[in-house]
């Protein structure tokens, strides 16, 4: 019983090299090699989350290989595969492939404020919607033009892993706050609903699925109306858990303040009054 050993006793210290010895002479374990569309996708979103919280610029470089690597390999004109390994695609993207996918992209674009990655998040999340939907709620594992089995299951429980209907409720509710469509507030509110429904008996087998509602119900939004890229490079940084939006140019409901860069901060269907300078901006915030 090692419980109330001392792990950093160095009487073994000793001992070490020979054992090293005596594993390198035996068989070689076996590793898995092969490359997760599902887990990368996992992975780059959190390396944008330390990104924009450390301002390290290490964490989003290492998130965007790994994007353009999944793009190149293991995209095919839209289509995601699973896995891969040895030069080999694997078999087709599941649920869970295409949400964390699109769960990255959404990090991706609040990291860098690139409309490209918003882009893809809204193709990624159309094709779910299109491919694996249940007219009854929810999502399936499988695609609709997957190999046919037996059943088609729907898997919603949030494990060790958050499961795709969980993830996909995550990215409709920010692809609504974002876009502000109405198209992306209806799927996310009928994945909600189905997901509420799911959870009722216990609550905490989906805790993905309850942030994804708190992602919904209370917002917190942080828009630019922008006039030069450069204006831009703080703001990610500011609120790292939310949302960060570049407007393309100017619009009714957000205008440039005084011919210059305007900052606003919102909840819900409310802002604060624009400003010009990120430290008014940090003011804000304190006060809100």
């Amino acid at each position: 019983n090692l419980i109330h050993s001392d792990l950093f006793d160095p009487s073994m210290d000793a001992q070490l090299p020979r054992v090293r010895e005596y594993r390198e002479g035996r068989m070689a374990l076996q590793t898995d090699k092969k490359l997760l569309t599902a887990w990368n996708g996992l992975m780059i979103a959190a390396m944008c989350v330390l990104y924009r919280t450390t301002r390290e610029e290490t964490y989003l470089a290492a998130a965007e290989r790994a994007d353009a690597f999944l793009k190149s390999r293991l995209m095919d004109r839209g289509v995601l595969c699973a896995s891969y390994a040895c030069g080999r695609r694997g078999t087709r993207g599941f649920l869970d492939d295409y949400a964390a996918f699109a769960l990255a992209q959404l990090a991706l674009y609040g990291a860098t404020l690139k409309a490209d990655y918003l882009h893809q998040a809204e193709v990624l999340c159309s094709r779910v919607i299109s491919d694996f939907s249940d007219a009854e709620g929810g999502f399936y594992l499988t695609s609709a033009d997957a190999e046919r089995l037996l059943l088609r299951s729907k898997e919603t429980n949030d494990g060790a892993m958050p499961s795709g209907n969980s993830l996909m409720a995550w990215n409709l509710a920010r692809l609504y706050e974002i876009t502000q469509k109405e198209s992306w507030r209806q799927a996310a509110e009928k994945q909600l609903a189905f997901l509420d429904a799911a959870a009722s008996d216990y609550p905490a087998w989906y805790a993905m699925g309850m942030l994804s509602h708190l992602a919904y119900d209370d917002p917190t939004v942080l828009t630019a109306a922008v006039a030069q890229d450069s204006d831009l490079h703080v703001l990610p940084f500011v609120l790292p858990l939310h949302a960060a939006i570049r407007l393309q140019a100017p619009t009714e409901e957000y205008p440039l303040l005084d011919g210059r860069t305007a900052y606003y901060l919102c909840s819900g269907h409310s802002c604060l009054p624009p400003v010009n300078q990120v430290d008014k901006l940090k003011k804000h915030l304190e006060s809100w």
